[in-house]
């Protein structure tokens, strides 16, 4: 995507511009795509607000000259300035080479302020968000062995648990059956929900329209609420249905 549009096309309104780290341009920042400066082809490098002519966001990445000629930072984001401030990025504890796997290690400093992200080596997946100051993680995530969300840990400690219809595997949606609010925590780094718990959990429950040839879930037919819980201004007093119109 180049540009960002609004209005008929006879008459299209510039918003917005992206631009690319183009490797054929010895004006990129980037340029020459030579031995020294390998930074992909295709990455992002500005975003260009064309309603005031004035760059949003201004991404650099780390390349041979900036970390070294096989760091496993290559490629990677380094820096970000946008509306947000400045926000630098480091990476830690990486595979033993560029292409391998996620380093498990992100920093994100946004203003000097230190955001420590803890990553799954071979899925890329967030596990924990440490903010600045805390001694342990502030956010905890686990997932499921298909690599779907199952537990979240905000920063106020409190649980939200995903259950998916998994029962069979040969099904590679696995729809959301329950979403648990209020749930019980989960044990260490099993991501299984502790069996002492007592929580008064909130369930929502999705069930959903299936395709008549596949038997695969393709529009959620229903959600069932807890006893209680209010949309707008209607309470519902028992388990609630919601039918959706597919508009």
């Amino acid at each position: 995507m180049k540009y960002v549009t609004a209005g008929p096309d006879t008459n299209a309104e510039l918003l917005w511009e992206y631009v690319y780290y183009d490797p054929n341009d010895p004006g990129d920042k980037y340029a020459p795509y030579n031995y020294t400066n390998r930074a992909r082809p295709g990455l992002i490098t500005e975003i260009i607000d064309r309603r005031i002519d004035q760059p949003v966001a201004k991404i650099e990445y780390y390349t041979m000259v900036s970390a070294g000629l096989i760091d496993d930072k290559l490629g990677r984001v380094k820096k970000v300035e946008n509306e947000e401030g400045v926000i630098e990025y480091n990476y830690t504890e990486c595979g033993q080479y560029a292409n391998e796997g996620f380093c498990t290690k992100v920093t994100k400093k946004v203003n000097n302020a230190e955001y420590n992200f803890t990553i799954d080596l071979y899925s890329g997946h967030i596990t924990g968000i440490k903010n600045p100051g805390a001694a342990t993680p502030s956010q905890q995530y686990c997932y499921t062995s298909y690599g779907k969300m199952k537990y979240y840990k905000d920063e106020a400690g409190n649980y939200t648990r995903y259950e998916y219809y998994d029962d069979n595997l040969q099904n590679p949606a696995y729809p959301l059956k329950k979403l648990v609010r209020n749930a019980c925590p989960f044990v260490g780094t099993t991501c299984e929900k502790d069996p002492l718990c007592t929580n008064q959990e909130l369930e929502w429950e999705y069930q959903y329209f299936t395709d008549p040839a596949t038997q695969m879930p393709i529009k959620i037919r229903k959600i069932l609420a807890p006893a209680g819980f209010q949309i707008g201004n209607m309470s519902i007093i028992t388990k609630m249905r919601l039918i959706p119109t597919g508009r």
